[in-house]
């Protein structure tokens, strides 16, 4: 279990009433105490996890639909633009490509906008020092690098769920002439 963490936890700070200090033998009612505790804050602990899990899913899931859309719409109003380069035998690659660059451009601004919320965070919601300590903790990289990778990614979906339908579709072609 949990129970020296939480117990060093509550040791400090404005909790420091609520355990006794050192290796003291605890009553049965404090040990059962202490462990009311420990289970409440693991399942606190659990529930926020989901909920964090539960917002990010629903981030990308938004992420990926704004992207879908917004290069949905610069495809159509390419619509004709487009026609004229498969007409002059531009090929799969070379009409898609920009919209995968603009796609991952996309992905990338939202992972700007989003570090850079990240790292505006501690500083107007968090006071308490110990979730200051915690946030300073946390491995900056890996969060940068994983986050890259799924903005490319998301970029790179979104791209392609957008834009393959508009650039062969048949019932495009007819509609363009």
């Amino acid at each position: 279990t949990a129970e020296p963490e939480i117990r060093k936890f509550l040791a400090e700070g404005e909790f420091k009433g609520f355990i006794v200090q050192g290796d003291a033998v605890h009553s049965e009612r404090e040990s059962q105490t202490l462990a009311t505790v420990s289970q409440n804050l693991e399942r606190l602990h659990a529930l926020i996890q989901s909920i964090v899990i539960a917002l990010i899913s629903t981030a990308l899931f938004a992420g990926t639909i704004i992207i879908i859309i917004t290069l949905r719409l610069t495809a159509a109003l390419r619509k004709k633009e487009l026609f004229i380069m498969k007409l002059v035998g531009a090929s799969p690659t070379m009409l898609e490509l920009p919209y995968v660059m603009e796609g991952i451009f996309i992905g990338l601004a939202g992972l700007l906008v989003g570090t850079l919320l990240f790292f505006a965070a501690p500083a107007l919601f968090f006071e308490d020092p110990l979730l200051h300590e915690t946030f300073n903790a946390l491995p900056f990289f890996n969060i940068i690098v994983v986050e890259s990778m799924i903005a490319v990614a998301l970029g790179l979906l979104g791209s392609a769920l957008s834009v393959s339908h508009l650039l062969f579709s048949k019932r495009t072609i007819h509609h363009t002439v």
